[in-house]
């Protein structure tokens, strides 16, 4: 079951609309992650990346608030291979 207890804060939200996503995909990717690593200490402690197909989803577990959302292994902003 998908949990919809995460808020969204500007910015992912802002995201979410640049990348045409819904918040039910965003959604999945935290409920059934193929991994989660510790996000990077400069970006802030407690972040957390949780990846699923091609989205990496970046998360405050504490707070369970969404920070932004990326295209997983990609580096263009919409989602194509560089």
């Amino acid at each position: 079951m998908i949990s919809t207890s995460y808020f969204f804060c500007n910015h992912a939200q802002m995201r979410m609309r640049e990348m045409g996503l819904s918040h039910g995909e965003v959604l999945a990717v935290l409920a059934e992650p193929m991994v989660r690593y510790p996000g990077s200490p400069a970006h802030g402690s407690g972040r957390v990346v949780a990846v699923g197909g091609r989205l990496a989803v970046v998360y405050d577990p504490a707070t369970r608030c969404v920070i932004t959302i990326l295209w997983h292994g990609l580096t263009r902003r919409d989602g194509r291979a560089a």
